[in-house]
């Protein structure tokens, strides 16, 4: 506004000025010719007395001729003046105008870019601007939207983050579109392609673009384009080509032949032919002639002389555009055909035909065949009641009496709904509505004369009369009480964990959706993993493991409450879904689940179990996040607790293993002795001394896995149960490994059966290779059996012990250890 203040303040002070010196001008201008005239007056007085008359007449021509030149100066210099004045006043005017215009033009613009931007949003698709010599790239929100990001999470972005973010079976496409394009060998460019979406999908894309902007020498600069979100659209058609697939295999292989022409018209638009389009496979064996040589072909090839009243056939159904069905002999066939037509679009038309040549045959014997089919349904094994057409009971067989507890008496001519129901599923009144045969729900019941309900399975199939009317329902049914429940107990299983009976994975994911609602808020989830499942196992075999899983469950169970949903998710881990509980209550029920554990016991090995949980305070709160809270808080109590847990056990399962057997704990402790004794004498340190000990204690720890019976008489075992006895060392290993505590000494226990010689077992170490302490053990447990009285041991003295161990020197034993150790038990006793 001020600009344009300004403007016309400029034009009116121009116009002042051109206005005097215009004015200045004409002024000069007529003093001038005023002058000019007093000196021609001057001379022509001079010449007065030669002519009066001439001088009268020159200077009254003079004086017009003054005043003339004086007007026309003076008008002039007006008219100059107005001109000017107009000039600047339509120069201003149209200045104005120019301003107006140029005014809205900037607003047209801004509506147009206003109505752009409406457009693109409102037509949801992604825009892109392609500076091709830099190679950055300008998007729009929905541009980074359709992969998964925002704007900002995209920077800046450029022309390889779009070829990074497509599929690469697609990039070869898009490229060689784009080339075309920049070569100027394609104007425009649209590609469909898969672009990978931020959370690991691939999102199908319709990618459309064109040069907008080339250089001075036609280089191109400028490529701007749109992406569209074609993921729907895609599966749709994915869809859609399946579902067509469907019907083309449904009709190629339909009951009923399928043909299909295109008619053909004169100039009187009367139909004069047909030429077959196609036909399903069931109609060339109606014709007995292929599809080969009938498709593109006359129907007169079909039915030759009946072609005029198959064209007549034609004629109505396509004109009228009704369909029709009705029966027709063709003499040509010699066949009865029932022929369903119709037009489904102009000059064609379609006919499912059906060959009922024989059933119309068939129609003189149904008199006959009548009597004998309820004499049929009379014997039948499945239920069988036969309606009229006002639904009253004509035929109720032997085994439908016996399921609806009415006797044929009694039912004969009452209406159906008078002894039996169906609740809300009656087949009856569908099949009687529909006129098609109609097939009773997978749960399906029979409410009977008594009440009871009975599972079953039944279909009603319309009678119908010569005029297609429904006549009569033929209702067929069977008891499916065994059939129901395998069904039900098969349904069981695939949601229940089959070892421990509690729901399985499968079910807990499913309770966990049901339970996601605000009405079960709070949710406490709880996790239990079963510590030392792997132990349990090693020690005492898979039974065992079993055995403990199913003692957890079922504590699980008994703690919990009837709504508590409990599930076997993994192979030692648990879940319970609390519904309506608060912390304190989870933490109650908690409670009573670890005293239940703490005093249950699997071969008399005490049961583990880490347990943390979590609470759902609100619909809202995602559940995957609640499962790992819990998840994190169990492996916290479970790392905590491990080397302390594992520790009580195994020495809970070498207490079980002396209680067993007493004698063995006698020869522990004297292997222990033994062994302590040799290792002071072979450099060790007391630590190792004292590890050595404590081997000598546990090296037949492994023997708490096997039956009692088996280690008290080893040399009277058959081949299989020593093999069992000679997995001791491996399975006192697996025990001692799994504890921090006795880790060490594990490997000493693995080899003490190992021999000198490479004969020994488990791992056939030989020599050196055997650890120190392993041989040590081995010495040590070798003479406390020999020095056992019998039975238990061989009842040798010690000088005939130390003579049977030096004979095995260097094959069994360790030279070196056999010397030193028949000095010490020498020096000893």
């Amino acid at each position: 506004m001020d600009q344009k203040r300004s403007t016309e303040k400029g034009l009116i002070v121009s116009f002042i000025a051109f206005s005097c010196i215009i004015l200045f001008v004409g002024i000069i201008s007529l003093i001038s010719i005023n002058r000019t005239m007093d000196s021609v007056l001057l001379e022509l007085g001079q010449l007065e007395q030669s002519n009066n008359s001439l001088f009268g007449q020159a200077q009254q021509l003079l004086k017009r001729d003054t005043f003339a030149s004086s007007i026309i100066v003076a008008s002039g210099s007006l008219f100059l003046i107005l001109f000017n004045f107009f000039m600047t006043f339509g120069g201003l005017k149209f200045t104005r105008k120019e301003k107006a215009t140029r005014d809205r033009i900037e607003k047209e613009l801004r509506s147009s870019n206003e109505k752009l931007s409406s457009v693109i949003e409102g037509t949801h698709v992604g825009t892109w601007v392609w500076d091709i010599p830099t190679g950055n790239i300008e998007i729009n929100a929905r541009w980074a939207q359709i992969v998964g990001y925002t704007l900002e999470e995209l920077g800046s972005p450029t022309i390889q983050l779009f070829k990074d973010f497509l599929h690469p079976d697609d990039l070869g496409i898009v490229d060689t579109q784009i080339e075309e394009l920049v070569e100027g060998t394609r104007d425009f460019f649209e590609a469909e392609c898969r672009m990978h979406h931020k959370d690991g999908t691939w999102v199908w894309v319709l990618d459309r673009g064109k040069i907008t902007k080339r250089s001075e020498s036609g280089e191109p600069v400028v490529m701007s384009g749109t992406h569209a979100d074609i993921t729907d659209a895609k599966l749709a058609k994915s869809a859609l080509e399946k579902s067509e697939s469907s019907h083309r295999k449904l009709v190629e292989h339909m009951n009923q032949g399928l043909l299909v022409c295109k008619v053909q018209q004169d100039t009187n638009n009367q139909i004069v032919d047909a030429i077959v389009i196609s036909m399903n496979r069931r109609f060339e064996q109606i014709i007995q002639i292929s599809a080969e040589n009938i498709v593109g072909s006359s129907v007169e090839k079909i039915f030759a002389s009946d072609k005029s009243e198959w064209i007549a056939l034609f004629n109505d159904v396509v004109v009228s555009g009704k369909p029709i069905t009705i029966e027709r002999y063709s003499s040509y066939l010699d066949k009865q055909l029932r022929i369903s037509a119709y037009s489904p679009e102009p000059l064609l038309f379609a006919a499912i035909i059906d060959d009922i040549t024989e059933s119309r045959q068939t129609q003189n014997q149904l008199a006959l065949q009548k009597a004998r089919l309820e004499t049929t349904l009379l014997s039948v094994g499945d239920g069988v009641i036969t309606l009229d057409r006002n639904g009253c009971i004509e035929i109720i067989n032997n085994v439908a009496q016996t399921l609806t507890k009415w006797h044929f008496s009694e039912a004969i001519g009452k209406s159906y709904e008078d002894i039996i129901e169906f609740g809300e599923d009656d087949i009856i009144k569908q099949s009687i509505e529909q006129k098609q045969s109609i097939e009773a729900g997978p749960m399906a019941i029979l409410i009977v004369k008594s009440g009871d309900t009975i599972p079953i399975e039944a279909i009603a199939s319309p009678i119908f009369s010569s005029d297609k009317s429904v006549d009569g329902i033929v209702l067929v049914f069977r008891d499916c009480t065994e059939k129901r429940q395998k069904q039900q107990n098969i349904l069981h299983l695939s949601y229940s964990d089959p070892m421990t009976g509690l729901k399985n994975r499968r079910a807990f994911e499913k309770e966990s959706l049901r339970l996601n609602h605000v009405r079960y808020c709070p949710l406490v989830l709880v996790i239990a993993d079963v510590n030392n499942l792997k132990l349990t196992n090693d020690a005492f075999g898979h039974d065992a493991g079993d055995t403990l899983l199913q003692t957890v469950a079922d504590i699980l169970r008994k703690e919990s409450r009837e709504t508590d949903i409990v599930a076997r998710i993994g192979g030692d881990e648990f879940v319970l879904l609390l519904p309506n509980t608060d912390a304190e209550h989870a933490n109650s029920i908690i409670e009573r689940i670890n005293n239940s554990i703490s005093k249950a016991k699997v071969k008399d090995m005490p049961i583990s179990v880490s347990l943390g949980k979590s609470i759902k305070l609100i619909q809202t709160d995602d559940m995957d996040v609640v499962f790992r809270e819990a998840e994190h808080e169990m492996y916290r109590k479970k790392i905590a607790d491990r080397p302390q847990i594992r520790k009580r056990i195994i020495d809970q399962l070498l207490i079980s293993l002396f209680e067993q057997n007493k004698e063995e704990q006698t020869h522990s402790e004297q292997v222990s002795k033994l062994c302590r004794m040799i290792a002071e004498h072979t450099g060790l340190s007391e630590d190792e001394v004292d590890e050595i000990g404590m081997a000598g204690t546990m090296h037949d720890i492994g023997k708490i896995a096997l039956r009692p019976d088996l280690f008290k008489n080893e040399n009277h075992l058959h081949d299989i149960e020593k093999g069992d006895v000679l997995r001791h060392p491996e399975i006192g290993y697996n025990i001692l490994s799994a504890a921090p505590h006795y880790g060490v000494i594990a490997e000493y226990v693995l080899t003490h059966h190992e021999r000198w010689d490479g004969t020994g077992y488990p791992s056939g170490l030989k020599g050196t290779t055997i650890p120190l302490q392993g041989r040590i053990l081995a010495l040590a447990d070798s003479y406390a059996h020999m020095t056992r009285e019998k039975p238990f041991g061989a009842g040798f003295t010690e000088t005939e012990a130390l003579e049977h161990l030096s004979g095995e020197s260097g094959t069994k034993y360790d030279t070196q250890l056999i010397k030193l150790f028949t000095q010490l038990i020498t020096d000893t006793y």
